[in-house]
């Protein structure tokens, strides 16, 4: 039969008694084991991973001398249920067959007696520390009775160790089990009176201290820097948790030694571009999920965003295309409606547009789909440029990741759209390239080849 730990799970016969495992070796992947995510349970998965790997608690449970401990008279305790939930994961985890074990017993009997733990949404690992330490030290106690035991206070006096184990033991008269020996510390507690000069000193108990990482205030990013020439870099940015991505580019230029006004964060998903972060953007609004990039481009200030802060959403499924296909240049400027209103009724527009060009997938274009492959390449074009231009444009960026070593030193033409600045390589060595661009600020729609 299956324990409900999952059909590669070992079954209840295998958790007990202890005397018929310690005849077999221990399976190769004792304790080098995974716990299966229920829903978004990874909060659950890893503490306890954490709580498996303290060996005198997993001990204390898989060899079953925690049974003879355990308190059913206590009205705050789970009357044992906990405890035999964890014993048997613990057992699992380091005798059972199968080195994938899963959490549904243990987390069915956890939501039982704490529903904020029921469903399977996130919640904080500590959190559910503090629950499963407390409620094992109550299954487990072995006070019966609890008297009144007054708190003990010091008047500073008293060494803090004599204090301290008076504290101890008074609070051992309540509170005495193998969790609390391997677990229980002392919190010193010192207030002193401004008036009269009193001084009292306390002791408290925890089991857990929430402990930052890192500087104090301070958050530590990690991004990918994307130079101009195609390499990339894996950065890990430290800044104040209070700041903006503004702060980040800065970190990102101080660290690699770049001009901080050709850097622009953004987040990558699913091949393309997601979303541009504007330097106002707060640093908390940054997820350790989020897939940030910082590219290195021509100018800055061409993707500042422009609608209202909060950054460019490429992903805007209504957005009106720039240009028909980058394959058909003809020569003619671009038309696009949004633009030439924008114009007739007198709003100044910005003297260029960015772009993102996206890489389509050759299997996918072949069978007709729209798959999206590599990384998209980001860069700026005049308003009024036309389909060659653009297509020159894309020529040039591609040339630059393709060959960075040439540069400019390669036989080159200025592009008459971009007096002074780099173009193409002469003649036809590098063949039109395959990709589809999509415009940004008004025009956010990849375009399809």
């Amino acid at each position: 039969g299956s324990s409900g730990y999952g059909d590669r799970s070992a079954s209840p016969s295998s958790v007990v008694p202890s005397e018929v495992r310690t005849e077999a070796p221990p399976p190769r992947h004792s304790g080098l084991v995974g716990l299966g995510n229920l829903g978004n349970t990874c909060f659950m998965a890893s503490m306890m991973q954490c709580l498996a790997s303290i060996r005198e608690l997993r001990l204390y449970f898989t060899s079953g001398a925690y049974r003879a401990e355990i308190n059913t008279t206590n009205a705050f305790s789970t009357k044992g249920a906990l405890a035999h939930a964890y014993a048997e994961l613990m057992t699992l985890m380091w005798h059972g067959q199968s080195p994938v074990v899963s959490l549904r017993n243990f987390k069915a009997v956890v939501g039982r007696f704490a529903p904020q733990f029921l469903g399977y949404s996130q919640h904080d690992s500590q959190e559910l520390c503090n629950f499963v330490l407390d409620a094992l030290t109550e299954d487990l106690n072995r006070v019966a009775v609890q008297p009144y035991v007054p708190n003990y206070e010091s008047d500073g006096t008293e060494p803090d160790a004599q204090v301290a184990q008076q504290v101890l033991q008074r609070h051992r008269r309540r509170y005495d089990s193998k969790v609390a020996d391997l677990f229980e510390g002392l919190f010193k507690s010192q207030v002193s009176c401004p008036s009269c000069d009193k001084v009292s000193v306390t002791f408290d108990p925890y089991m857990s201290v929430a402990v930052p990482l890192g500087a104090a205030g301070m958050r530590v990013v990690h991004a990918t820097l994307r130079r101009s020439d195609g390499g990339m870099h894996t950065l890990a940015l430290e800044c104040r948790r209070e700041s903006t991505v503004g702060a980040l580019l800065d970190a990102a230029a101080s660290q690699r030694c770049l001009n901080r006004a050709t850097l622009v964060a953004c987040e990558v998903f699913g091949h393309k571009l997601h979303k541009f972060f504007t330097a106002e953007h707060p640093l908390d609004r940054l997820y350790d999920g989020d897939c940030v990039f910082i590219y290195e481009v021509d100018n800055a200030a061409d993707f500042d965003g422009r609608d209202g802060g909060s950054g460019f959403d490429s992903a805007r499924e209504d957005a009106a295309p720039a240009v028909s296909s980058i394959h058909q240049a003809t020569g003619e400027p671009v038309s696009d409606p949004a633009v030439g209103a924008a114009a007739l009724n007198g709003v100044a527009l910005p003297p260029t547009v960015p772009l993102v060009v996206v890489q389509m997938s050759p299997e996918a274009h072949a069978a007709g789909g729209s798959q999206h492959a590599g990384l998209p390449m980001l860069m700026a074009a005049p308003v009024g440029a036309s389909g060659a231009e653009l297509h020159t444009l894309v020529r040039r960026h591609l040339w630059r990741h393709a060959v960075p070593a040439l540069g400019a030193t390669n036989g080159t033409v200025p592009s008459p759209m971009w007096p002074g600045v780099v173009g193409e390589p002469v003649g036809d060595a590098f063949p039109p390239p395959k990709v589809a661009a999509a415009a940004e600020g008004g025009a956010g729609g990849a375009l399809s080849p």
